[in-house]
């Protein structure tokens, strides 16, 4: 890419929180108690060519845009380049259904304190503060809540050009009897 060119680009790789739009849904889990959060798309994150509504009776999994349907469709910095990044607003006991990625997932906690789930059923679990780090590799389950007494802050950083989001049979079946 040439000086002239990345001269162009550069207004466009550029996100200010006050531009921010936050979404509160497009997950399967969304909508439901203990599952409430804000996500601010900030970079990345097209939609996975194979996104799939899920179905637990043909074995077929839920597979969606870690940032969900809503928040995808609405990035600031519209880039493909295998990184990604996004912000969730939680608020106290809210979090993320259990479910895994195709790709590293890390998490930078900014404000509040996090229990961080991985594993079979509640499986192991670790409690973070403001700055605490953690990363999953691709294949690991995992979930995490806000289990501070205020709304908390996370950043979110994903690898991967689209990278997916696939959740636990257990979530979709609530979905589909909550119908």
């Amino acid at each position: 890419m040439n000086d002239e060119k990345i001269k162009q680009d550069m207004p466009g790789r550029v996100a200010r929180w006050a531009d921010l739009e936050g979404f509160t849904g497009g997950h399967p889990d969304s909508g439901y108690e203990g599952y409430d959060r804000k996500i601010y798309n900030v970079m990345g994150f097209g939609s996975p060519d194979n996104a799939t509504s899920g179905d637990p009776d043909s074995g077929k999994p839920h597979v969606s845009s870690p940032v969900g349907s809503l928040s995808s469709a609405k990035t600031v910095v519209d880039v493909d380049e295998g990184l990604n990044l996004a912000f969730f607003e939680v608020e106290p006991n809210n979090g993320v259904a259990y479910h895994s990625h195709d790709t590293n997932e890390t998490f930078v906690v900014l404000d509040g304190r996090w229990r961080f789930f991985w594993g079979e059923g509640e499986g192991e679990s670790v409690v973070l503060g403001p700055r605490d780090t953690i990363t999953f590799p691709g294949p690991a389950e995992r979930r995490f809540v806000n289990v501070s007494d205020q709304k908390g802050t996370l950043l979110m950083i994903i690898a991967g050009s689209k990278p997916r989001a696939i959740w636990r049979s257990e979530v979709i079946e609530r979905v589909r009897a909550d119908a």
